[in-house]
């Protein structure tokens, strides 16, 4: 299970909720968090969750292209949709 989120998602509380949903759901999984920008305490407060890995988007991005076009790191381009998928099923 994957999905990027941004600092937004955290301050509202809705990663926590779907994490949440998911532990319920598919107890025995693990998240994958893509993260679009963190605080440094955000990110700290995702890495305590269990059964959750927190990855970076650059290097994703960089994992799948082979480089890093400044588009595919802005959240609000949407470019990092297709890209964060491709990065899940060559690490997996």
């Amino acid at each position: 299970l994957i999905t990027p989120a941004s600092e937004r998602y955290v301050k509202r509380r809705m990663l926590e909720n779907l994490i949440g949903s998911l532990h319920f759901w598919e107890p025995s999984s693990t998240m994958v968090v893509y993260d679009l920008g963190f605080t440094p305490e955000s990110r700290s407060k995702v890495l305590s969750w269990q059964d959750v890995e927190l990855r970076d988007l650059a290097p994703a991005v960089l994992r799948v292209l082979n480089e890093t076009p400044p588009h595919t790191l802005q959240a609000s381009s949407y470019a990092f949709k297709a890209l964060v998928i491709q990065d899940a099923l060559l690490t997996a």
